[in-house]
């Protein structure tokens, strides 16, 4: 639940050696969303966020895909 009315769920699967996300929401103003998620760990911290078969109301959005790098705080924090 978001503090705008949205919320969503998802069922998190593992899938040789990834998490598969399959998601679904409702915004605020009624309409529907889903997507599929994929989080694959790779070395030193960093790992891939792919999102596939997103949709939201009747429109496919493209698919997108991140990495994240885990950091060390800076020097003297």
């Amino acid at each position: 639940f978001d503090s705008d009315g949205g919320y969503g769920d998802s069922t998190w699967t593992p899938v040789d050696g990834a998490w598969v996300i399959r998601s679904s929401a409702v915004n605020p103003d009624g309409q529907t969303g889903s997507a599929n998620i994929t989080i694959t760990p790779g070395e030193n911290g960093r790992y891939v966020m792919a999102g596939t078969h997103r949709i939201i109301g009747d429109v496919l959005e493209d698919d997108f895909e991140i990495s994240v790098v885990k950091q060390p705080p800076a020097v003297g924090k």
